[in-house]
């Protein structure tokens, strides 16, 4: 277990560059206390546990629950947990190295972990105060699970605790090991040459370090399904919409889930993003051609013509697989909202692809492209990570200017005095000037959610107004509707000790 575990040092210098590159990618949001729409809300109180089991989280709210018995919340603890995110994705980029047998390549290596830890998708993540910690402790979890399991009763039991605990975190960080596993597969694959398809899909399944991998993943799995279900039975609580899957037995349901993939599959490889565009795209899917006609190249055989047309077929096809398997958690879910934490894991596709290449054609060119398309792809996305921080900032102190406008306001009215219950009313999540790094629920104002208006009014004033009951809300929602709203002199009223905001 202790080799596991050894670093050389190629390995200390690339997990010392992925430290770096995550620091000057997101370095600003360890010392700048930005919020997203769901941190608010925890500003003035702790995780809400029930909510958290009714989303499958059980796990982290035990974490919660052990980091505030030594005084750290999210929300406030800002830069020793995001530090420590950002170690313990550069570790897992190490470990991802190891698995694939090129931690020795310092070139490669730093490349692969810089592609996984600063990919554009995975910065949203980070802009959830409430999340990043978490999201890295049940990554490193469910890596060390696959690393360290092989073919022993003992660390196969380890491995499906380690994976069980890190899903009752995190849920996403599945899709994560798969992509890796189904790379480890695609590489004893493509191992030996002269091969039957029947014969590879033989080495693949006769190896045990696969096989205890492949029962480590399916066990912790149902090992985490099955609690799941026991906890939420034993503290009746229901599961979220958002955590329900998909009907599969739904025909139209389902006709329009594969149409969405589809959809989403074309924007996410091809179409141009402001948080990806296309031309660090074209880049990535010069190294995609690269690798097939390597691969292809080496699965050919003109004295087995049709062998080697099966190999690359179902090579090909495996690509396409392995291309779909980053959106699952998004395609599986009952609600389609496949936003860009949720897909991220897509950074694995590509760091394998590279792998792919160097395992089948290494030399000073394969080094030379690497390097070349390489600096131009995490020059990019470091540069994208900045942006999408400063847009938070951005849209933070527009939220807090407006507040304090409102608040102003509310002040300036002889029955202030009285009020101690708020109505907000309406609100959007952009401003006119809109800012480019709005993707579903990132860098959204926290007027356009419910939950976050009034504890943005009340951190930023510092006053303690309470929410309105049904009937009060029922009330003030009818007088904005006949209201003009903000910033006129009427949308902002108070009536019968209640203070009514129309935006």
């Amino acid at each position: 277990m202790k080799k596991l575990f050894k670093l050389n040092k190629n390995e200390l210098l690339a997990l010392l560059v992925g430290v770096l590159g995550n620091l000057i990618a997101k370095g600003i949001i360890l010392f700048v206390p930005t919020y997203s729409i769901d941190d608010y809300k925890y500003l003035s109180t702790t995780h809400d546990t029930s909510f958290l089991v009714s989303q499958g989280r059980w796990g982290l709210a035990l974490v919660n629950q052990v980091l505030l018995s030594i005084g750290i919340r999210e929300v406030f603890s800002i830069t020793i947990l995001n530090f420590l995110s950002f170690f313990l994705m550069s570790l897992i980029g190490i470990i991802i190295c190891k698995m694939w047998k090129i931690s020795h390549n310092l070139l490669l290596s730093s490349f692969v972990i810089l592609l996984f830890t600063t990919f554009p998708y995975q910065a949203e993540i980070y802009t959830f105060r409430i999340a990043s910690s978490g999201f890295a402790f049940s990554m490193i979890l469910a890596f060390l699970s696959i690393y360290i399991s092989n073919f022993n009763l003992k660390r196969i039991l380890l491995s499906i605790f380690l994976l069980t605990f890190s899903l009752s975190i995190y849920q996403i960080a599945f899709s994560y090991i798969l992509v890796v596993f189904s790379f480890l597969i695609l590489i004893e694959y493509l191992k030996k040459e002269n091969l039957s398809v029947i014969n590879r899909i033989k080495n693949i399944f006769t190896k045990k370090s696969i096989v205890a991998k492949l029962i480590t993943i399916f066990g912790g799995l149902l090992t985490y399904l099955m609690l799941n279900n026991i906890i939420l039975n034993a503290s009746n609580i229901q599961i979220t919409k958002r955590s329900k899957l998909i009907s599969f037995g739904n025909n139209v349901e389902i006709i329009d889930r594969l149409h969405k993939m589809g959809e989403l599959l074309t924007k996410i490889y091809f179409q141009n993003e402001v948080i990806m565009p296309f031309m660090l795209k074209f880049f990535l899917l010069v190294f995609l051609a690269s690798a097939i006609f390597l691969v292809s190249k080496f699965l050919f055989n003109k004295n087995n013509f049709f062998n080697s047309l099966f190999n690359i077929s179902v090579f090909l096809l495996i690509i396409i697989i392995l291309s779909i398997i980053p959106i699952l958690p998004a395609t599986i879910l009952s609600e389609w909202w496949p936003v860009p934490r949720l897909i991220a894991a897509i950074s694995l596709f590509w760091c394998g692809i590279v792998m792919i290449i160097y395992k089948k054609y290494k030399n000073n060119v394969t080094d030379f492209l690497i390097f070349f398309f390489g600096s131009i792809l995490i020059f990019g996305f470091l540069g994208i990570n900045n942006h999408i921080f400063i847009d938070q900032i951005r849209i933070n102190k527009q939220d807090e200017n407006k507040m304090n406008r409102i608040v102003l306001r509310l002040e300036e009215n002889p029955q202030f005095k009285n009020v101690n219950t708020l109505a907000i009313i309406g609100g959007s999540w952009a401003y006119q000037q809109r800012a480019e790094t709005i993707y579903g629920d990132m860098n959204i104002s926290a007027f356009g959610a419910e939950w976050a208006k009034l504890s943005l009014i009340n951190e930023i004033s510092g006053y303690k107004f309470i929410k309105p009951t049904i009937e009060q809300f029922d009330y003030a929602s009818e007088y904005c509707e006949k209201s003009t709203k903000w910033p006129t002199k009427e949308s902002i009223t108070i009536i019968d000790k209640i203070g009514i905001i129309c935006l």
